[in-house]
């Protein structure tokens, strides 16, 4: 799933002694969306995000989204003073700004520290760059045997360092996170030891938009509370018969059974979270984050399973992004 409207600037109401503190800017420039946070006294002080990213980059050259960060970076100095400028995600791969090569997982923190590569970008000046994390295909001790092709992941290795701290997690957990792609990602107390990725929310939007099912479900930006009635059928429905079936059954459901565009979706969002139920096998701790209609309905099941599980909102997610990017940079900068 992709964001579709720009986020305001979020300010905080920043005072001229805040501004003179040391402060980092950090990027998260990822397929569709880059944005900008200033990390300043332990939180998130101010904000923006323009809906420029390595999708574009591949058509386009870097020539916009150098644009959007130069005119993010001047912003953000206006509201403090910063230390370094910190990127991760998709800026890092061979359509962003500058590459840096995957680790090989099991990658502990401090390699992905050590990993980290500075450069120099004309009108943008110095940048740390955050290295993704790949799982080897055939490495069977960190690839599950639905997984054998191997995985990449750029951006969430920051997340996860932020939320384990936030959340004060310690030994293994895993982290589900559901957005454009769906991704599992196992961690420890030493680093990240694998992930899993699957095309869940782009097949999911790709089934909304361009698909028979666009004229009998409602958008997923003006959808009300879920309806979880609908979202447990369409769990099962592709429980017995895969996505496809289920899929073309919310289509009958609106047909022959009278069900509103709100249920049809509710009712396809549930099938979609099954298609990725590959995602929550294993006995570790359970922590997912997120689009909010997958979070909440799927750690409801997870917990009548006797399964241990939490959901993290948007807001401290999107603080873990930047704390996690920060605390990866603090190990270098004052090794």
């Amino acid at each position: 799933m992709h964001d579709s409207a720009e986020n305001p600037e979020r300010p905080s109401a920043a005072s001229a002694e805040q501004a003179d503190r040391p402060a980092y800017a950090v990027i998260d420039s990822g397929t569709t969306r880059t944005r900008l946070r200033v990390w300043q006294d332990g939180r998130v002080v101010w904000e923006s995000g323009r809906q420029v990213g390595a999708a574009r980059t591949a058509s386009e050259g870097t020539g916009p989204l150098t644009l959007v960060l130069g005119e993010l970076l001047e912003a953000a100095r206006q509201h403090a003073t910063l230390r370094a400028v910190i990127a991760s995600g998709m800026i890092t791969s061979n359509v962003g700004l500058f590459e840096v090569p995957h680790l090989p997982a099991p990658a502990s923190y401090e390699a992905l520290a050590a990993g980290i590569c500075r450069s120099e970008l004309p009108g943008l000046g110095e940048i740390f760059f955050i290295p993704g994390v790949k799982t080897l295909p055939g490495d069977h001790e960190n690839v599950r045997h639905e997984n054998v092709y191997g995985d990449v992941l750029r951006g969430e290795e920051v997340e996860v360092v932020g939320l384990r701290e936030l959340l004060g997690l310690h030994g293994e957990v895993s982290f589900v996170h559901y957005g454009s792609h769906h991704k599992l990602i196992r961690t420890d107390d030493r680093g990240l030891l694998g992930s899993l990725t699957t095309l869940g929310g782009e097949l999911l939007g790709a089934v909304l938009g361009h698909t028979l099912l666009a004229s009998g479900t409602a958008a997923l930006g003006t959808l009300g509370p879920l309806d979880l009635d609908w979202w447990g059928r369409g769990w099962a429905a592709a429980e017995q018969g895969g996505f496809a079936r289920a899929a073309f059954s919310g289509r009958l459901a609106g047909q022959l059974l009278g069900a509103a565009p709100e249920q049809v979706t509710a009712f396809l969002l549930g099938a979609a979270a099954q298609q990725d139920a590959c995602l929550l096998e294993g006995s570790a701790p359970l922590v997912l984050y997120g689009h909010a209609s997958f979070t909440g309905p799927v750690a409801g099941r997870l917990r009548q399973q006797g399964r241990e599980v939490q959901v993290v909102g948007p807001e401290r997610s999107e603080q873990a992004a930047a704390l996690g990017a920060v605390r990866l940079f603090e190990r270098i900068a004052y090794a």
